[in-house]
């Protein structure tokens, strides 16, 4: 009963108070001014501190938390969930940061090993940041930037989806190079069937214009005949003499006419003859690759030439760029085909930027569109608040006169 009086006379007391004596009163007992009151009792004068070189790179990499409200009404719990918020970004995009490094690298790697690094780094930090200025962006959200947020939602979502990407990538280049030679191996192998194919599709005009020419020819001997005058000649020029029937004609001179079909059957069989050997070459080659069972010496024994252009003497990939689209076609194809399991870290670290980047980005849009939040950036009350304070250090300033 005794501390409810005590309350009661402490409130009554407040109320009696002026309003500079009640911000007098707010600045001497609020633990946040401390360090302000300290100094005007010294009578030294509050100078901005310039932040040092570890602010300033921290923060690049990790979202600040003071650029997602504004100045004009900020309270302990605002400050509470823009601290998570935030906190949601930087570990989302850190998580990306490290799982894209790999992929950066091995861009440049091309040009050496320390420029890539160096090159890698500041690409790496530049994405970083730009997240970082996206989601503040998003977070900045107010009834007149409305278009400019949007903006921010678009790049937000659209830089989260291409780290998201990168990152399965990135730890796929770092963490399975073996798999990545399998990889390079499949695919140079297949290129070599389809180029085998290839021969089969390859240009057939002269062998169906002398197919054609064959058939007519046959049709036109159907509708005559024998005792017409032109059958023998006709004959003559779609088969051949009677006597001839026998001959070898792929070997005949250059120039020397041979009779329609003959000529068609000997073009087919000059088409199809070079797509037989050179598939009966590569499947005695596979044979071979089944029974190695070391893919990159099998593509060094049969294939040297092309070894040799994609391969150095270690057997390590001589285009970064190469490695690259390996993985992520290794990647890729592990995921599209629920390969789980070869997956390993890649499909860790690719989950988990999933997860921390759909998580900032709509923990980012619920807090810019939170009531509190608009109102910390609100105009109009930020200038009633600055006419309030004006008015209270006026009279301070009267009241001090007075003194």
């Amino acid at each position: 009963m005794k501390q409810e009086q005590q309350q009661q006379h402490t409130e009554n007391n407040y109320t009696e108070l002026s309003k500079p004596e009640l911000l007098i009163k707010f600045v001497e007992q609020d633990p946040s001014c401390a360090e302000v009151l300290e100094l005007t009792q010294e009578g030294k004068k509050l100078t901005p501190q310039d932040p040092s070189l570890a602010e300033k790179i921290s923060s690049v990499l990790i979202a600040n938390p003071k650029d997602y409200y504004g100045n004009a009404y900020v309270t302990d719990e605002l400050k509470k969930h823009a601290k998570i918020t935030a906190n949601t970004n930087s570990f989302a995009n850190i998580i990306d940061f490290v799982s894209n490094a790999p992929f950066y690298f091995f861009c440049f790697k091309f040009l050496g090993n320390f420029p890539a690094v160096i090159l890698g780094l500041l690409i790496d930090v530049g994405v970083l940041s730009f997240s970082n200025i996206t989601a503040s962006t998003v977070a900045n959200r107010t009834k007149k930037n409305r278009g400019w947020a949007n903006i921010g939602i678009f790049g937000m979502v659209s830089i989260s989806i291409l780290k998201t990407l990168v990152s399965g990538i990135g730890v796929e280049l770092l963490n399975n190079p073996t798999g990545i030679q399998q990889q390079t191996v499949d695919y140079l192998v297949a290129e070599q069937r389809v180029k085998v194919e290839d021969l089969n599709n390859s240009d057939t005009s002269k062998y169906e214009e002398a197919e054609q020419k064959c058939q007519q020819g046959t049709q036109d001997l159907q509708k005559m005949t024998e005792g017409d005058r032109n059958y023998d000649a006709l004959y003559q020029d779609v088969h051949g003499l009677w006597s001839e029937r026998n001959k070898d004609w792929s070997n005949a001179p250059k120039g020397q006419k041979i009779p329609l079909c003959i000529e068609a059957k000997i073009l087919e069989q000059q088409h199809y003859a070079v797509y037989e050997d050179a598939k009966e070459t590569l499947d005695q080659k596979l044979s071979i690759r089944a029974q190695r069972g070391n893919d990159l010496a099998f593509l060094r024994d049969e294939f040297p030439e092309l070894y040799e252009f994609h391969f150095d003497e270690e057997g390590n990939l001589r285009s970064a760029v190469t490695q690259v689209s390996m993985a992520t076609r290794s990647f890729f194809s592990k995921l599209l085909n629920g390969e789980f399991a070869d997956l390993g870290l890649g499909l860790f670290f690719f989950s988990l930027s999933v997860i921390s980047s759909a998580a900032a980005v709509f923990i980012t849009i619920k807090y810019a569109n939170r009531e509190d939040v608009l109102k910390s950036r609100d105009e109009d009350f930020a200038r009633q608040r600055d006419i309030e304070l004006e008015e209270i250090y006026h009279q301070l300033l009267a009241r001090d006169k007075e003194v």
